[in-house]
């Protein structure tokens, strides 16, 4: 099991800093340098380019041998997704498994991605990884995402209770993903994830963090320090840009792919998705704006007209090889609903009859997918279909089975 122990509240020691700087590669095995306090021995170990042994961690004392008392874990606690075991339904990026790799966007050495063509959504498909934790009790967990939006969701759980939806939200920028009651001293606390994105989409977790703080947020941290780059405080070694932490990485595949660099402080326009900096000048503190493509068919353009100016609430998207303006609650064209019943959509949306307009400039409304905001799980053990539950309710899944509840008070009611 690979952690990242992160000492002090600062997010500047990031895994990338000592497994990506050095020969080895996005894939290699190689730990990190001796983290500051470590003891004299393990240090010039690290220097003299020895096998660098497991991750020191802050505090350890001189020697490092087997008999060592291992030091106390501190908050809070980063856990790198890429770190997970996988299994048929999942793979790492960058490996030859993986169908869409994004790992130069990555928090760390990579992330895990769903399969294309796998349905990934039952519980077998589920990830599974225990990680020590300083303390049990009531724990806080954010995860970050790679590639973002209402298709690329995925679903995390620590210890005991129902699964937590996340991804959402912006890719790069750390989400919250509920807080959980860790039992006992928290040394061994399993961690489970699960594709929650509809069959042809890919989720892409990257990270979690665990604090005890309610009131932490990761989003508030210096990505890379002021100094030294990633991986680098005073004495952390030069990281990933360097000096400054600020270098643009040599090829701007932001502008290559038609996008538009930003500070990741500012919003993208509508009809485009955030991305992580993809060589925007200002390395980590930037983000990339690419054009929206959940609602693209993967055709190729055949059509002489070109991308069209679409208007508030449309989607320029490829659908039959040519460029339309749609609907962009639905990805259909205006005058379609989106769905029929809940059995439509995801777990954590349901089937709105007053979802979106028929057209772009009119009051007649039409069913589409909306979020609810019951807690629901991933992913069904059960062998029944979702349920409709009928007005002023919605089917939501709990301990695996789906089930109704009232859309307001989120308590559970009868079945129609």
């Amino acid at each position: 099991m690979a952690l990242l122990l992160i000492n002090g509240g600062c997010l500047s020691s990031s895994p990338r800093g000592g497994a990506d700087d050095g020969d080895g590669g996005a894939g290699d095995s190689q730990g990190a340098g001796p983290a500051e306090g470590a003891g004299e021995e393990g240090a010039a170990g690290g220097e003299e380019g020895g096998d660098p042994g497991p991750e020191v961690a802050e505090g350890e004392g001189e020697g490092g041998g087997d008999d060592e008392v291992p030091p106390a874990l501190s908050w809070p606690i980063l856990v790198e997704a890429e770190d997970f075991e996988t299994n048929e339904f999942w793979a790492v990026c960058p490996s030859r498994r993986c169908e869409d790799d994004r790992s130069d966007r990555a928090h760390g050495r990579g992330h895990l991605v769903t399969f294309e063509d796998r349905t990934s959504q039952r519980s077998e498909a589920a990830l599974h990884h225990v990680v020590a934790l300083p303390s049990g009790g009531e724990v806080s967990l954010w995860a970050l995402t790679v590639r973002a939006g209402r298709t690329r969701r995925w679903a995390v759980t620590a210890g005991d209770g129902d699964r937590h939806l996340v991804g959402g939200d912006d890719a790069g920028r750390w989400e919250r993903a509920g807080t959980w009651q860790i039992e006992g001293n928290g040394s061994e606390t399993e961690v489970a994830i699960f594709d929650a994105s509809p069959d042809t989409f890919w989720a892409y977790p990257d990270a979690l963090l665990f604090t005890e703080d309610p009131e932490y947020d990761p989003n508030d941290e210096p990505e890379g320090g002021e100094e030294g780059g990633e991986g680098g405080g005073e004495e952390g070694g030069e990281g990933e840009g360097g000096e400054g932490g600020g270098e643009p990485d040599p090829v701007n595949r932001c502008e290559e792919q038609g996008g538009v660099c930003i500070n990741r402080s500012n919003s993208c326009e509508d009809g485009q998705v955030r991305e992580g900096g993809m060589g925007c000048p200002g390395g980590r503190r930037a983000r990339c704006c690419l054009r929206d493509t959940q609602c693209d068919d993967d055709s190729e353009v055949a059509c002489d007209e070109g991308q069209p100016e679409c208007g508030g609430g449309e989607l320029a998207a490829i659908q039959g090889g040519c460029w339309e303006c749609i609907n962009a609650r639905t990805c259909l064209p205006w005058g379609e609903p989106g769905c029929a019943s809940d059995a439509d959509c995801p777990p954590a949306e349901y089937c709105d009859p007053w979802g979106t307009s028929a057209c772009l400039e009119c009051a007649e409304a039409i069913a589409a997918c909306s979020d609810h905001d019951c807690d629901t799980g991933a992913a069904v053990n059960c062998l029944e279909g979702r349920p409709d539950c009928g007005e002023g309710a919605v089917s939501v899944i709990r301990a695996g089975c789906w089930v109704c509840v009232d859309r307001d008070s989120c308590e559970r009611v009868p079945e129609e």
